[in-house]
């Protein structure tokens, strides 16, 4: 009865982002866009791992389990998708 229960456990995590929107995938492959709430089911050793990125901004996985936890809220921030070392511009210091 116990393990019935602990598989059925779901909790809800509130996810911001910055830059706003930005597109988060989930672990199930849907697609939503920040500000979103989303429902996310407890399974032991598991991981929720969600992608998110935005038009130049380098892409981003973190897992649910760990950042949000029960009943949480993450804020998502992305970096700015810049070139190697030595390229940036007076533009990107700006940014800082």
């Amino acid at each position: 009865m116990i393990l019935l229960w602990l598989a059925a456990c779901a909790y809800r995590v509130n996810l911001t982002s910055l830059p706003m929107p930005a597109r988060v995938t989930l672990p199930d492959g849907s697609v939503v866009v920040t500000p979103v709430e989303v429902q996310a089911r407890w399974v032991p050793f598991g991981a929720h791992q969600i992608t998110v990125d935005a038009p130049g901004y380098r892409p981003l996985t973190v897992d649910l389990r760990r950042s949000g936890g029960p009943n949480g809220e993450v804020r998502l921030v992305l970096v700015p998708d810049h070139g190697p070392a030595g390229t940036w511009s007076t533009e990107d210091e700006n940014l800082r």
